[in-house]
């Protein structure tokens, strides 16, 4: 979390699974980012850098040179989906204290246990998030709600929006996906709502998500 956007950065891997030990450079462009992976797989709370990073280099260290910490691991490379090509200078990683919380769990308990509320949910917009005077990246607003979930018990409905869990602001730095790997089944969650423009607070009680 230290690391400053506009960071001096190098990423170490081996492009194409040939050339080790190769050393690109850059800076942290942005953090707390939400990359789609796959169709159905979105990563949270990546660090983006213009490092250099191709095919080979993932599982690499992303290193902050000025304090000469690791503060990443390299992941993906953005791609363009309408020409199926790499992105130059679009470059994720996944950040170090997901990883530290993820090792630390597998050598306590040998599985990863999150809790679940069983929702879908985009973001919204910074126009949406404007007009309801929350910060241009805050909030989410559910698509759909899952069936029998805690979610669906507490009485949340597609169209409400989501702006807190537990007070923590849900945005950019604190999406809820990297909240939600903080939580485990039975934790009571509060959720601040907006629902026909009245803002309530919600609790529901997580379920297990592995």
């Amino acid at each position: 979390d230290k690391a400053p956007v506009g960071a001096h950065v190098i990423a170490i891997g081996s492009p194409l699974g040939e050339f080790q030990n190769t050393v690109t450079e850059g800076v942290v462009s942005a953090k707390g980012r939400r990359v789609q992976e796959t169709a159905n797989v979105f990563l949270e709370d990546m660090i983006q850098t213009d490092a250099a990073i191709n095919p080979g280099n993932s599982g690499g260290p992303l290193i902050w040179v000025a304090a000469k910490q690791v503060v990443g691991m390299n992941t993906l490379v953005q791609v363009d989906p309408q020409t199926d090509t790499i992105a130059q200078g679009l470059g994720f990683a996944v950040s170090s204290n997901t990883i530290r919380d993820i090792a630390n769990e597998l050598i306590t308990s040998g599985q990863i246990v999150r809790g679940f509320i069983g929702i879908s949910y985009l973001p919204l917009t910074p126009r949406q998030a404007i007009s309801l005077g929350l910060p241009a990246t805050a909030g989410i607003t559910i698509d759909s709600v899952v069936a029998g979930s805690p979610a669906a018990q507490a009485g949340l409905r597609p169209g409400d929006i989501i702006t807190k869990v537990n007070d923590q602001q849900i945005d950019q730095q604190h999406p809820l996906t990297s909240i939600m790997a903080k939580t485990r089944p039975g934790d009571r969650a509060r959720l601040t709502v907006i629902r026909g423009g009245q803002t309530q607070v919600i609790e529901v009680t997580l379920g297990r998500q592995q």
